[in-house]
């Protein structure tokens, strides 16, 4: 009787192990899935702020690689409504970095640091710094 429950366990234990483990890759590439809003951003090293519209932007990335901005209300001012928005796509690069593109033309590059997500632009000297919605 002994043995069966000394090997129930080990099984069990083995089980549980097995599937409660997953690969690193997915769980650094599902840290970047969700919602994100745009919190500051830096040109040339430099502060700068953020505008009327840029405060209502909320970027969503998806787990099918795919990445997009929206507006985070319907009750968009004047100003705002010329902007339009384009889907990318993303894909991992390396270690903890990612790379936007648009129609294989490269975007951006996103990278987290802590619980920020960091943008920095291509052809740009503009990094845009982004918090996790809730």
């Amino acid at each position: 009787m002994s043995k069966r429950i000394g090997f129930w366990i080990i099984n069990t234990t083995f089980l549980i192990t097995l599937f409660s483990c997953s690969n690193n890759d997915e769980i650094q590439a599902n840290s970047i899935v969700g919602e994100w809003t745009l919190v500051s951003k830096t040109i040339s090293g430099t502060q700068v702020p953020i505008n009327e519209c840029e405060e209502l932007f909320v970027l969503t990335i998806k787990p099918d690689n795919t990445l997009f901005t929206q507006f985070n209300t319907d009750n968009i001012p004047d100003e705002c409504r010329t902007i339009n928005f384009v889907g990318l796509e993303w894909e991992k690069i390396s270690e903890n970095l990612y790379q936007t593109s648009l129609l294989n033309i490269p975007v951006s590059t996103l990278s987290l640091e802590e619980n920020r997500l960091v943008e920095e632009v291509s052809d740009s000297n503009q990094i845009n710094f982004y918090t996790k919605k809730d």
